[in-house]
């Protein structure tokens, strides 16, 4: 399985986007683009799949793979990192080992970057699988922080939650309740059972408890990646607090753990030693903000535990706003004026 997805992803890695020399629509008739510099026919076999039978089978084997990884993960917890082993399961006692997580995960990131339907049909047809994945995907990159040989790993699994949530349709799955029980006296014979089956739980031990959404999961475990991930993954804060901006005018309902994660993180956002510490700083308070105004505009009503918050930390918001920077504190290059202009 290793060697054949090495040779898929050596294939796809070859020349430019499918999207830049035809079309990907199941109606239209792809143009010939043969000719085109970078052209790199297995892109367009794969932007050109559009039965629902190879989406079915795609989105299960990426969830199989991906539940084998997490499972096995849950079970032993003897490493500190999941991407160094997973194991498949073949039979109930019979595992083979998975030694290309990594690879799995850059090729999910090619069927969603290449073929434009995919995502589209799984956010309709396998919307619990898709929102399994993400899942494991927060996982992962919650149990590798810290490790500084997954930094490629945690920043491609970042581009993944970005891309999704520039999907109406995936905000608006964010809404999904997370459950975290089983149901203790399961009917088998009855199909038509309201009982939802259980999420796939995280493994990490160091997020609060909650009871809500995925939406909830999504931003508690994102605040937790901003205030605790080491330096080297600062250039991904800009990217996760987009996907919270691109989400939260879906999001119907938010919990109050985790509208106490936003306050925290919006605490550390207006420390001023952080907006001065670096020059584009600001942006990552910018899009906190962002989160809260859409939530206020758009989903005022049924999310009091927000505007609880925002009540309760006013003195906070107040300080920032009225907060003015001493331009005698501020340290300039020698010649330059507080204008920008020089002195010599």
């Amino acid at each position: 399985m290793e060697h054949s997805l090495y040779v898929l992803l050596v294939l796809l890695d070859y020349g430019t986007h499918a999207g830049t020399y035809g079309t990907n629509s199941p109606t239209e008739r792809p143009t010939d683009g043969t000719n085109s510099i970078g052209y790199n026919a297995f892109r367009v076999l794969l932007r050109d799949i559009h039965s629902p039978s190879d989406y079915n089978f795609i989105i299960q084997g990426f969830l199989r793979l991906f539940t084998c990884m997490h499972n096995h993960y849950t079970v032993t917890q003897q490493s500190p990192s999941i991407l160094s082993m997973a194991t498949l399961s073949i039979s109930t006692y019979s595992y083979t080992q998975i030694t290309c997580i990594q690879e799995l995960i850059f090729l999910l990131w090619s069927f969603i970057n290449e073929n434009t339907y995919f995502l589209s049909y799984c956010m309709i047809h396998h919307s619990n699988e898709l929102l399994d994945i993400v899942v494991i995907i927060l996982n992962s990159m919650l149990s590798n922080r810290h490790i500084s040989k997954q930094a490629n790993y945690i920043y491609l699994c970042t581009f993944i939650l970005l891309r999704l949530s520039q999907e109406r349709s995936f905000s608006l799955l964010l809404n999904t309740p997370y459950n975290t029980t089983t149901n203790p006296n399961p009917n088998p014979n009855n199909s038509s059972s309201t009982n939802p089956k259980p999420s796939i739980q995280l493994i990490s031990n160091e997020l609060s408890l909650f009871h809500g959404t995925y939406g909830d999961l999504y931003y508690i475990v994102i605040c937790k990646l901003i205030n605790t991930t080491d330096i080297q993954y600062y250039n991904i804060n800009h990217c996760l607090l987009s996907t919270m901006s691109n989400t939260s005018p879906y999001i119907k309902y938010i919990c109050p753990t985790t509208a106490l994660k936003l306050i925290l993180l919006y605490e550390r956002l207006s420390d001023i030693d952080y907006l001065c510490n670096k020059e584009s700083n600001y942006i990552h308070l910018s899009l906190l903000v962002d989160v809260y105004r859409n939530i206020i505009q758009y989903q005022f009503d049924a999310n009091p535990a927000v505007l609880y918050s925002i009540y309760k930390s006013k003195e906070k918001f107040i300080r920032f706003h009225r907060y003015q920077l001493d331009p005698d504190a501020i340290e300039l290059p020698v010649g330059i004026g507080i204008g920008g202009s020089s002195s010599g």
